[in-house]
């Protein structure tokens, strides 16, 4: 092997994993196919409703479907806001998580509200809203996807949220 060769074989050997460490990590922020939580759903549509209106939708909670033309702002949520105006967030890129305040409670409670806070943009926030579902006492939604938990569990909603959060048909913003 001439010297040339022997000096691009050991370049290629050397740059190529670094080259590969460096396109992984360029989209580390970006959901992968096949590395995504939840469940994906089928689309419902993105129709507005004439004012109003109430939609109508297959999966409970919704994740697609028609909705009102003013979405939910984010933030914390003791009274639930029109599911209309939620699936409106949604199709904003934002999430969704319902609590049922019957089981979640305590420090569990005040790490959903640290997260509605946190998250607070009309394109990318988060909305914390009651929900009674005694099988799912947690469930986390953004557009056509959902992830119902049977208890609290802090590092699957992070992670739906960093999957999802922004990424709204309407408006991505990440």
């Amino acid at each position: 092997m001439s010297t040339s060769r022997l000096r691009s074989s050991v370049w290629a050997g050397l740059l190529g994993p670094l080259i590969l460490a460096v396109a992984v990590a360029a989209q580390a922020g970006e959901p992968r196919p096949g590395f995504l939580p939840g469940e994906l759903l089928p689309d419902e549509g993105a129709d507005h409703l004439p004012p109003g209106s109430r939609g109508s939708y297959r999966t409970d909670p919704p994740t697609s479907g028609p909705h009102s033309r003013s979405p939910a702002r984010a933030g914390f949520y003791t009274k639930a806001p029109p599911v209309e105006e939620i699936v409106h967030s949604l199709e904003h890129g934002n999430i969704v998580i319902y609590y049922n305040p019957a089981t979640v409670r305590g420090a569990d409670l005040q790490k959903l509200k640290a997260l509605a806070e946190r998250y607070s943009g009309h394109w990318d926030g988060v909305l914390v809203v009651p929900r009674q579902d005694r099988q799912y006492p947690v469930i986390a939604t953004a557009w056509r996807r959902w992830l119902r938990l049977k208890r609290f569990d802090e590092e699957a909603l992070n992670q739906f949220v960093e999957a999802f959060r922004g990424r709204g048909p309407e408006n991505p913003v990440r």
